[in-house]
């Protein structure tokens, strides 16, 4: 059995697992006013898959302003790799997309379409992911004001996949893990032996011990553990928040997964 804390493996799981990597998420004042433009844009979508050749791999990203100023954004792009509890790692993305625009100018109540194209290996040997950061540029103080300077960034996760290739995935471990007020729940541990990454939400996943039994179809899971992505060649743990009653000492589980990723 395992314990963790409020900082531990059960939040730790969550990161990627979110449809919107919200970077920064609140309302801003600066001396009593509030900065222009702060949190006042939507990106959609959050989650784009990708295949290295073709059509496939192109996409866009849409932000609205929703601000009565006008709104300046640029985007740029991290490549990164998650470790076994969901902890990401960014490494140099190098030039494997192009982005068009790079930067504009959103008009209050405008829209912009910022197109995503693969330029990055055909061939790829297997799937690599990245984050795209829409980003707010820092806006000028008002007149006569000064303090911190607030800009907001969203990240829009993108994987891209090697043409005519198949994710697999694994259920290879099951464990109960405590939190700091007793209340015990259920960790698996999912391996990804192929080349595609796989996602772990698009499983349906069967829970049981000592009288209890839970099924949880792929919708429900996405509810509670987001995205899921499980990289190639790679181990994710995944505590799920179904409490587990008192009486059951064990747990056994069982996966059906979906290989299909959109």
């Amino acid at each position: 059995m395992t314990r963790f804390g409020t900082g531990g493996s059960a939040s730790d799981c969550r990161w990627i697992c979110a449809a919107a990597v919200l970077l920064l998420a609140a309302a801003f004042w600066v001396g009593g006013v509030r900065v222009p433009g702060a949190l006042a844009f939507s990106v959609s979508p959050t989650h784009i898959e990708l295949v290295s050749v073709g059509r496939a791999g192109r996409s866009q990203i849409v932000v609205q302003n929703t601000e009565s100023v006008s709104l300046p954004i640029e985007v740029t792009v991290d490549k990164f790799k998650l470790d076994e509890n969901g902890r990401r790692k960014n490494v140099k993305a190098g030039e494997d997309f192009l982005v068009f625009p790079a930067q504009a100018l959103i008009p209050a109540g405008g829209t912009q379409v910022f197109r995503l194209q693969w330029v990055g290996e055909p061939m790829l040997a297997e799937s690599q992911s990245y984050i795209v950061n829409i980003s707010q540029i820092p806006v000028r103080m008002p007149k006569g004001h000064s303090g911190l300077q607030v800009a907001v960034s969203f990240g829009a996760l993108v994987n891209v996949a090697p043409p005519k290739s198949q994710a697999q995935l694994d259920l290879v471990a099951t464990d109960i893990v405590t939190d700091q007020s007793g209340r015990r729940f259920p960790m698996v541990t999912v391996q990804n032996p192929s080349r595609t990454h796989a996602l772990f939400t698009r499983s349906t996943l069967r829970l049981a011990g000592e009288g209890w039994d839970l099924t949880v179809p792929p919708g429900q899971l996405q509810q509670k553990v987001g995205i899921g992505l499980v990289q190639p060649g790679s181990r994710r743990k995944f505590v799920l928040p179904f409490p587990i009653p008192d009486n059951a000492r064990r747990i056994r589980a069982s996966l059906a997964f979906d290989p299909s990723r959109r």
